[in-house]
């Protein structure tokens, strides 16, 4: 069963996930980062072996990411080895939380809402830059040139997606109505 989260936490059991990986791409998100930035080479490698023999080598990737910041170099070093070594495929990523960089104001007046405290006294919850928003495919390709493999992976891997804006809409069961009643 499925464990409940607080708003804005909601997660998902790797039992629950493993029990319906059949045909899901997976990204490896941010389940690497600690142990990588830690040295946790036991923690890795067995997250990384529980995710491919879940997902197979061909849907499972690991994310490529750098947001200026200097434990990202470590970070990008250690997934670019664990790519190598796992015979896994790297994918480029940019967390994204606003539009353009000059829209990180309010993403840091939203965090101060969320979390009752004023923008002087935000200290460690917000970001310590403004690279957290949509870049443009050309700057993804430039930023991650020594990796162009990341950059021809995030393309296959939205071809191999299907979707489409018109998916989103929602779909409502239909309910019989007494005669002259509507839904």
């Amino acid at each position: 069963s499925l464990q409940s989260y607080p708003k804005g936490e909601a997660r998902v059991s790797i039992d629950h996930i493993m029990r319906y990986s059949e045909g899901l791409i997976a990204l490896s998100g941010t389940t690497l980062y600690e142990s990588i930035l830690s040295d946790d080479q036991m923690t890795t490698e067995l997250t990384i072996n529980q995710l491919c023999e879940t997902f197979g080598n061909d849907n499972f990737y690991l994310e490529l990411y750098h947001h200026q910041l200097p434990q990202h170099e470590k970070y990008c070093k250690g997934i670019i080895s664990h790519a190598d070594k796992h015979n896994v495929g790297l994918v480029a990523t940019n967390d994204v939380y606003y539009r353009t960089p000059d829209d990180r104001r309010v993403q840091d007046v939203l965090t101060c809402i969320k979390n009752g405290v004023s923008l002087d006294k935000a200290n460690g919850l917000l970001y310590p830059n403004n690279e957290r928003y949509l870049k443009p495919g050309s700057l993804m390709i430039a930023k991650f040139a020594g990796t162009p493999t990341a950059i021809a992976n995030t393309s296959e891997i939205a071809e191999r997606c299907q979707f489409a804006l018109k998916d989103l809409s929602t779909v409502l069961p239909d309910f019989p109505v007494p005669n002259g009643e509507t839904s």
